[in-house]
């Protein structure tokens, strides 16, 4: 009776066993960010246990203050200071992993050269909004948006057509690809469909047909970044996921922390087979030529490893040549930003200020989007840059689009973008309304001469600004007609009875007399 019992509790165990790792990617988070980057906290906690095990014993003993009593007690407070560590486990992780980079930063005399052909005019936003209005396939949606160098060589913003509902994200397929040309200012959209029969697997999928599943299964201990898609020779899909690993090292030479480094990326074919890439070999793959392949996360975590340039204690403390990211709170689009430097360079780029508050910059950050290779300009003493929150500030109360209305229920300015023009840094910005269904001009901000603004019309005239050539700006020099046909409104609603003119004749009236003076103003 009782071996058939302990033979059911067995089978039982062994079976819950094999669920639980069929169904393990469930808890990638959860075991990864609890537990296996935080090996001081429970190195500590066994450490500690144990100790206390025989503290407990020697005690009872009364042999406390015996040599393996005090090497008990020195156990447990050895442990306990592990787990005080553990719970500062990223701090430490991103203070090490700038310990570990310092001495192989490049440092950079002059500005790079932005892309003069092969840079994003299209915002994120718009390029969303346009791609879902105009996508008409019942049951899919688009799914995530992320950058890919297209086949022509020109970037494109790239997403899967994915099961909409969640009964069809359980039994559908991904249905097709879409991409979006990055490179204009007009909405340029070319959708891959691969019918109902679709290709394995994307994100925003449920259970074993998503792609961080799949690959949570072929290397558990790692993480992974959001995937993009291409198009091999033969017009098959093919899914990149970029992969990061973790080694262990002593911080402080005490705390065992795990720090992060790029690994290499899976390739995921329409047949369900799977390519590994190792880092050292991605220049040797063909489909990931010019590819973006460096994780944006870890980009981003090299860049707040920058709050640590010497110690922690500095960082709690002095503040001693530390920088902080300058993200853009209102836009949602935290860095790092993905840019094309000249030749065709994918690179992460990240602004960074100096601690305090304020929105000056102090340096630019670039690492290279398929080597990791860490590229550092330091501002000049002399010079002042203003950041991208400030840019947008500049742009809006600027002579040539002070007159413009700005908010919800105008326009907006979105997506500060950097540019560097013949050694100087610009901001890009997009002016669209506030539905961001179009460009309606670009406008670029001199970050080191701020009061210089220059709006133009489309991307064309933007290339060749990025280029240095003059621009011929095509404008109507005469609007007497328009004037003259606005006058006769003004004079209308002025002849009226004060008592009839209501809040809206008056708002009215004050947009009228707005946008006379631009007119005016454009004609002189």
């Amino acid at each position: 009776m009782k071996i058939t019992k302990w033979l059911v509790v067995g089978i039982g165990a062994i079976v819950c066993f094999v669920i639980l790792y069929l169904v393990r990617p469930l808890f990638h988070g959860l075991m990864v960010h609890l537990f296996y980057l935080a090996p001081a906290f429970w190195f500590g906690t066994i450490i500690a246990s144990i100790a206390g095990f025989f503290f407990y014993a020697a005690y009872n003993k009364g042999k406390e203050r015996s040599w393996w009593g005090i090497i008990s007690l020195l156990g447990v407070v050895f442990g306990l200071v592990w787990i005080i560590g553990g719970f500062f486990t990223p701090v430490m992780m991103t203070a090490q992993l700038h310990h570990d980079i310092r001495d192989k930063i490049v440092y950079l005399e002059e500005l790079p050269q932005t892309s003069t052909d092969n840079f994003r005019m299209m915002p994120y936003a718009i390029a969303e909004n346009n791609a879902r209005n105009t996508l008409t396939y019942s049951r899919y949606r688009l799914g995530e948006l992320d950058f890919v160098i297209g086949k022509d060589g020109k970037l494109y913003w790239n997403a899967a057509l994915v099961p909409e509902g969640v009964w069809n994200t359980i039994l559908k397929k991904p249905r097709g690809v879409v991409y979006i040309d990055a490179t204009t200012s007009q909405f340029n959209i070319k959708v891959v469909d691969k019918g109902e029969r679709g290709f394995p697997y994307s994100d925003s999928l449920r259970w074993a047909d998503n792609i961080k599943w799949r690959a949570e299964k072929l290397d558990y201990w790692a993480t992974y970044s959001d995937p993009y898609y291409l198009l091999s020779e033969d017009g098959e899909i093919v899914v990149v996921v970029s992969k990061t690993k973790y080694r262990m090292a002593m911080y402080g030479k005490f705390f065992p922390i795990m720090v992060p480094y790029f690994a290499g990326v899976y390739l995921f074919f329409e047949d369900r087979s799977v390519r590994w890439v190792p880092a050292d070999k991605i220049d040797e793959e063909p489909l990931l030529a010019n590819q973006q392949v460096f994780p944006e996360e870890l980009a981003r975590r090299i860049a707040q490893s920058f709050r640590y340039p010497h110690s922690i204690a500095n960082t709690l403390f002095k503040h001693q040549d530390q920088y902080e990211l300058a993200d853009v709170p209102e836009e949602g689009n935290q860095f790092p930003y993905f840019i094309m430097l000249e030749g065709n360079r994918p690179v992460w780029f990240i602004a960074l200020e100096p601690w305090g508050t304020t929105f000056g910059l102090k340096a630019l950050l670039f690492v290279d989007a398929r080597t990791g290779e860490i590229m550092l300009w330091q501002k000049p003493p002399e010079t002042t840059i203003v950041g991208a929150v400030k840019a947008l500030e500049y742009i809006k109360s600027s002579a040539q689009l002070r007159e413009v209305k700005w908010g919800q229920d105008g326009f907006i300015v979105i997506e500060p973008l950097p540019v560097f023009r013949k050694g100087v840094f610009w901001w890009k910005a997009t002016m669209t309304r506030a539905n961001k269904t179009a460009v309606t001009s670009i406008v670029f901000c001199n970050a080191m001469n701020p009061q210089e603004i220059v709006v133009l019309e489309n991307s064309e005239q933007a290339y060749r600004f990025i280029r240095g050539e003059e621009i011929e700006f095509s404008q109507v020099t005469d609007f007497s007609e328009a004037i003259a046909m606005i006058d006769e409104q003004i004079e209308k609603i002025e002849s009226m009875p004060e008592e009839f003119r209501s809040p809206a004749w008056e708002k009215q009236l004050s947009i009228l007399r707005a946008i006379k003076r631009f007119l005016v103003k454009a004609s002189q």
